[in-house]
């Protein structure tokens, strides 16, 4: 599961729009997943393919204080994906 999470979060900074919403989708479906394994192994690889360029403060905010492993964390990978889709700078 973490090469299928590292190819799908590498395709992030592709910025052609049907590519960039499926691998949001996709990113949004690793942070929900059942396992919690999962959920944690994809919010630390999210976090270290963003730290590559500049971060936005509340989304590494998010990423860094969320317990991926703790079932309530639904609300915050939905957060996660809005502020993936929030057009680039």
């Amino acid at each position: 599961m973490t090469n299928l999470t590292k190819s799908c979060i590498a395709f992030l900074p592709l910025r052609m729009p049907t590519c960039h919403e499926k691998v949001v989708e996709a990113i949004g479906s690793f942070l929900t997943h059942r396992f919690p394994r999962i959920r944690a192994v994809a919010a630390e690889q999210l976090y270290l393919k963003l730290s590559e360029d500049d971060v936005d403060p509340d989304l590494e905010d998010i990423l860094l204080e969320t317990s991926w492993t703790d079932d309530g964390s639904a609300e915050q990978a939905a957060r996660v994906t809005a502020s993936l889709r929030a057009p680039a700078p």
